[in-house]
């Protein structure tokens, strides 16, 4: 670090430093040691920028303030929980005055709080987060609390100055030679001092009450920036590599290491940590003095890191050490001290340990005793209380598991549901005393057969489960208690069969929620193999035997490598019994098998963890999966299935290349289930075989993949990289969605179809969601979630750079931006914790989704890939989706009609302008005929590509959702309406027009039966429907039409002809809305700008564009060409957000035709439209003729002006308007089945509501 000269300083750093003085001062008063980091930062902050000083100068006068709010009269505990509740308030709504009167209450609490009181060191620790929090909002822009890594003072005169300062000695916690040390160090500058001040004046944590106190505490320190195991230790060991050996405050530094150490031992179930855990403790032991103030407290942390040791290795060294040292911290405590209940509560728990082991009465009497007395210290409102409470109860348990006494069972039982009634709403421990309550009261059913405390057992785990999120430590321990329950109740009750299964599930999600070095792993394998040994003596299945002894024999593996060693024995006679088991009914020796399955695992576990691993477990699936498809034999798939599965769902690793796994995975379940499928189930045998049901194993890879992909497709990326990402990966919703259907799951294709198609729009969707019924239950959280966003919609459409421009970018971006798609993603996770708000933005279930469907006609999604075809139809009338297989059509034959179409209007010039081709282009015909010709085939391309449709699509649809053919003549607002959703090729292909057209009158269309309109997701329409208007809530601001017309070409990069019916269309529609009444504005050629386009779209809720349009390759540049010489593109126009948008006429060429790459993703104009707002769209598949446009625009709004009132939202006469002009245009030559005469009507299509 620089050091900066004295006479450099100016008056400006004078002046922060007598203000970090008082601000020093002031902490002293309050007793805020660990503040003086954060007054530290401040100064560093000013010696960059004067408003720093002002900061400053605000939190002391803060601080100073008198607390006048406070009543003398009040008793400290009442004052404490009005500072707590207030301190609560002031978190969320972020007010510097109400973080003042919470501070102000919570520090009288602690004036008349005794020392010696055992609420002391508990409110102590609230005030003091209350003061950061006061302290990090009055400087929020300077972040108070950073690691003051940028400190620039560092003389000596200016050490001395602010450590003089802030020389704080409260409770022995400090010594002045801590400070002098420090001071006279050449080498120590002001951030290092920071660091040990902000470290070593903290009280040390009690490994007793790590899961109650620290949790209490943590949901206000989380936001403080409170550092994770990992960078406590690292601080931690920085800090004391500052003071000199022997150093007599060396002590409360290591005990704070390995209460880090700890912790991470607990998450992550590395047993180096913890060894190095129990080092740190037995050095703060050994090196603090006989009357050191925390010494009991060392005593205590190093015998519960021991007893810790002791559970995970079985060595009883450790726990006859750990007791010792507990009973020396009990001897050592004063009879009214504040530390001796948790030294006896953690003498109590190691005692009763101690009788698991040996069945000592005498251990466990005395544990119960000592839990008495804890209890009976601690007040009931002490924070404790509650875990103390618990711990009386466990031992109670314990002893009744030895005596029978069903006393003891009530007590226990007593003890946990008091705590029950008495625990707060949020309390975290609840799920812990509800599973607890669960044990007991299925000991009391073990013992006295009655049924009914079984189902209470069972329903107080479930309750436990529920409680807990599937990401917390405790959720898989969770699943294995409750697993044991039912199982209980399975082997009880006949009436309930269905619990093995259950039982059986949840304990394969607790072990694949559990990592390998987990102590607790070796016992789900082992009840796992209970279960399936129960499940093999019902079923006689092999299969269920075979599993049952490859997981306990993992059991035995891991806890022979030093896994929970305390319960080998007991693992090695439950595998012996299977063992035995198998022998009996085949006589075969698995001993080859086993042999295999080590060597295997072996393999696996030498790889690297991360990629590096997961690609190696790929690898070997491969292998299992070629030797399956030459011998055939189930081991081979299984082993397949195992280890595609297992690099799906490891936590390391891409989500690209998790997703290829879970499609491997999800193929070779498939695979299991079509060879195996017409087998009996005592056939599917094999050493390695698992799965009960490939079927459904199939459908939860599929799940696994679709999930995979919003996580792949990462909001922090741009629009562009996002569908650059998606053309990797376009067709994994429709793959599944077409296993889905042949294994009679619609529902299940449905909901992936929904889930894995127009990603993009969906996250832009989700972005704008409205937040009302959010901001009711808590304003500020609905506040950020809007704000984050914004910025995100925003960021999504920034200018994506090329690779070389990337990589010279400053990286401030891209971090920001993964930042905030990080805390949208945290965000939308502590919103999904309100009740009610479970489900919230995710992806709409589908009974919701057929709850909202329109009340006339139906939607129909296609889906084609591969040799299938399946359209699923929704109606209003029916409770679930119609699964019509499409066997006749499949992605080739899609695919080969849609390259016929492209030839064709390649061939009649029609691919990307709107143009003049008139009935007599003979240039265009002799075009057309020569393609012909070329191909081998006569003309009438489109007849026969509208009758394949026809034929093997359309019609099987019609008559599987029953419509039926209308009269002739029949009103088009009297047609009940077609939603087609269609998939991959199909997406370009005109499924509106499809039929057999004849010139004897026995043609057969599509219109002759429904309206058609297109939709890119079901969600898309059911969305429009919940939120249509009621009657009369439309603004007349927004009534009316906006239209724009360029019929001038231009010359350029990008050559654009004239197109003079452009002007006669928009003379023609002036005209019509003048004779209607409609309010209109047009604007035409020079007049006709992306601003006033852009200004009068936000005006009207109607528009109609008469102009060039170009489809572009990305397809965020596509857009309209009005008179600048840039196009108005999509990625502007989904900028808008128009909530009162209605219609939009695109009269332009291909608005409604996307990327064939993204042909699922709907990144056409007529898509980007509905993004923005609009609830219905006119578009054009291909270009459309300049002649008969101004025909069909002015049919259009003909009709749909002709009711008695204007058109609103309510009325979507829209389709029907243009089915009207449509059927207008195709009578003008009825007997015309010429290509020229199908080009020019079937490229109109509406779209949305």
């Amino acid at each position: 670090m620089n050091k900066v000269d004295t006479g450099e300083l100016g008056q400006a750093r004078v002046d922060a430093l007598a203000r970090l003085g008082e601000a020093a001062l002031l902490m002293d008063q309050v007793k805020d040691p660990s503040d003086v980091k954060f007054a530290l930062g401040a100064l560093s902050k000013s010696l960059k920028s004067l408003q720093a000083v002002k900061a400053l100068e605000d939190a002391v006068e803060v601080l100073k303030a008198p607390t006048t709010r406070v009543k003398a009269e009040e008793d400290p505990g009442t004052l404490f929980e009005r500072g707590f509740s207030l301190l609560r308030t002031a978190r969320k709504s972020n007010k510097p005055s109400e973080l003042k009167l919470a501070a102000e209450a919570l520090n009288a609490a602690l004036d008349l709080t005794p020392t010696s009181d055992p609420f002391y060191t508990y409110r102590q620790q609230v005030f003091l987060l209350s003061t950061k929090c006061l302290f990090r909002r009055i400087d929020n822009d300077y972040t108070l609390d950073k690691k003051i890594k940028d400190l620039e003072i560092s003389i000596a005169e200016e050490h001395r100055r602010a450590v003089d300062r802030a020389s704080l000695t409260a409770e022995g916690h400090l010594s002045s030679r801590t400070i002098q040390d420090i001071q006279n160090s050449a080498s120590v500058d002001i951030p290092d001092i920071a660091k040990v001040l902000g470290l070593l004046l903290q009280a040390p944590t009690d490994s007793t009450f790590a899961g109650s106190s620290r949790d209490r505490t943590k949901s206000l320190d989380n936001e403080l920036g409170h550092p994770d195991p990992d960078q406590e230790i690292k601080d931690c060991q920085s800090a004391a590599d500052l003071l000199p050996d022997g150093h007599p405050d060396a002590p409360l530094l290591l005990s704070k290491l390995g209460d880090a150490y700890q912790c991470r031992y607990q998450r992550a179930g590395n047993i180096d940590d913890l060894t190095k855990s129990i080092n740190a403790q037995q050095v703060a032991v050994d090196t603090s003095p006989i009357d050191h103030p925390q010494r009991i407290l060392f005593l205590n942390n190093l015998g519960v890191a021991l007893c810790s040791r002791f559970e995970r290795t079985g060595e009883v060294a450790d726990l006859t050490k750990a007791i010792e040292l507990c009973q020396t911290a009990v001897d050592l405590s004063a009879s009214d001290g504040p530390d001796l209940a948790a030294c006896l509560t953690s003498l109590g728990s190691l005692l009763a340990t101690r009788f698991r082991c040996t069945g000592q009465l005498s251990d466990i009497n005395e544990a119960v005793e000592l839990q008495k007395r804890a209890v009976k210290l601690t007040p009931q409102e002490h924070p404790s209380f509650l875990l103390l409470m618990g711990n009386l109860g466990a031992v109670f348990q314990n002893r009744f598991q030895r005596t029978k006494d069903v006393g003891d069972i009530y007590q226990a039982i007593e003890a946990f549901q008091s705590l029950v009634t008495i625990a707060p709403d949020g309390y975290p421990d609840l799920r812990v005393i509800h599973n607890g309550l669960g044990i007991c009261r299925e000991s009391l059913f073990q013992h006295t057969r009655n049924l009914a405390e079984l189902m209470k057992a069972v329903e107080a785990k479930q309750r436990a489960v529920d409680l807990t999120p599937e990401g917390d430590p405790l959720f898989p321990l969770l699943l294995n208690s409750l697993s044991i329950s039912l199982h209980s109740r399975y082997q009880t009750t006949a009436q309930k069969a269905s619990d093995s299964t259950k039982a059986l599930e949840l304990l394969k999600k607790a072990i694949k929620l559990t990592n390998d070095s987990d102590p607790n792993l070796p016992a789900y394998l082992s009840n796992l193999g209970t279960l399936l040994q129960t499940q093999f003596s019902t079923t006689s299945r092999t299969s269920d035997l075979i599993e049952a002894i490859e997981v306990k024999q993992r059991a035995v593996d891991l806890a022979n490598n030093g896994h929970h060693g305390l319960f080998l024995p007991t693992w090695r006679l439950n595998l012996n019994s299977s063992v035995r088991s198998q022998y009996q009914v085949t006589g075969d020796s698995i001993s080859q098998l086993r042999a295999l399955i080590e060597n295997l695992e072996a393999f696996v576990s030498t790889s690297e963890d991360g990629s590096a691993r997961l690609s190696a477990t790929t690898a070997l699936a491969d292998f299992f999966l070629a030797c399956f498809g030459q011998h055939q034999e189930e081991w081979f798939i299984q082993g397949a299935i195992d280890f595609y599965k297992g690099s799906a769902k490891r936590v390391s690793g891409s989500p690209s290349q998790k997703l290829q796994a879970s499609l491997q995975w999800a193929e070779a379940s498939h695979k299991h289930y079509l060879a195996f499928k017409s087998s009996s189930d005592d056939m599917l045998s094999g050493p390695a075989a698992k799965m009960a049901n490939p079927r459904e194993e199939t459908i939860t890879a599929y799940e696994n993949a679709i999930e995979l992909l919003s996580v792949m497709i990462g909001l922090e990326n741009t629009i562009e990289d996002r569908h650059g990402q998606l053309q990797q990966v376009s067709n994994v919703a429709l793959r599944a969605a077409a296993v889905a259907c042949s294994l009679d799951r619609p529902d299940k294709a449905l909901e992936w179809l929904e889930q894995g198609r127009c990603l993009v729009w969906r996250q832009l969707n989700e972005l704008r969601s409205p937040l009302d019924e959010l901001h009711d239950h808590d304003p500020a959280l609905a506040q950020r979630l809007g704000d984050v966003g914004r910025l995100l919609e925003e960021g999504g459409s920034r200018q994506s750079l090329d690779m070389p421009a990337k990589k010279a970018l400053d990286r401030n971006e891209t971090v920001f931006y993964l930042e905030l798609a990080k805390e949208w993603n945290l965000l939308l996770a502590r919103a999904r914790v309100i009740p009610g708000f479970e489900d919230f933005l995710r992806p709409v279930p589908i009974p919701k989704l057929l709850n909202n469907l329109p009340r006339f006609g139906a939607i129909v999604v296609i889906n084609v890939y591969g040799s299938r075809c399946d359209a699923i139809a929704l109606s209003h009338a029916e409770d679930a989706p119609i699964h019509i297989p499409l066997p006749e059509f499949s992605l080739q034959k899609a695919g080969k009609l849609r390259d016929d179409l492209i030839k064709l209007l390649a061939a009649y010039g029609l691919g990307k302008q709107r143009g003049v081709f008139s009935d007599d282009d003979d240039a265009s015909l002799r075009k057309a005929r020569e393609a012909g010709k070329h191909s081998g085939k006569e003309m009438n391309v489109m007849k026969r590509l509208l009758s394949g449709l026809w034929t093997d699509v359309v019609w099987p649809i019609l008559k599987g959702i029953g419509l039926s053919r209308q009269a002739e003549g029949s009103l088009p607002h009297s047609l009940p309406r077609l939603w087609w959703c269609p998939t991959g090729p199909l997406s370009f292909l005109p499924l509106h027009a499809a039929g057999i057209y004849d010139q004897r009158d026995q043609s057969i269309t599509v219109s002759d039966f429904a309206v058609s309109s297109y939709a890119p997701t079901v969600t898309s329409i059911t969305d429009r429907v919940k939120t249509r208007p009621s009657s009369g809530t439309q603004s007349s601001s927004c009534s009316g039409l906006f239209l724009a017309s360029q019929p001038e070409g231009r010359d350029g990069p990008i050559r654009l002809s004239r197109i003079p019916g452009a002007k006669k269309e928009a003379e023609t529609i002036g005209k019509l809305a003048k004779e209607r009444g409609v309010e209109i504005t047009s604007l035409e050629g020079a007049s006709a700008t992306i601003d006033k386009g852009l200004e009068n779209m936000k005006i009207y809720s109607n528009i109609h564009l008469a102009c060039h349009a170009i489809q572009a390759k990305d397809p965020l540049k596509s857009g309209f060409f009005l008179h600048d010489m840039q196009p108005l593109t999509l990625s502007t126009i989904i900028k808008l957000n128009l909530k009162n948008s209605d219609l939009a006429y695109l009269s332009a060429c291909e608005t409604g035709t996307g990327e064939k790459t993204l042909s699922d993703e709907a990144v056409h104009l007529a898509g980007g439209m509905l993004a923005a707002g609009y609830r219905g769209v006119v578009a054009t598949m291909w270009a459309i003729n300049d002649r008969k446009a101004p025909r069909v625009a002015e049919s259009f709004y003909d009709y749909l002006w002709s009711n008695e009132r204007e058109p609103n939202r309510n009325d979507p006469q829209a389709v029907y308007a243009l089915h009207h002009a449509i059927q207008r245009l195709k009578q003008d030559s009825p007997e015309d089945l010429t290509d020229r005469h199908f080009l020019s009507w079937v490229p109109y299509v509406h779209f949305g509501l």
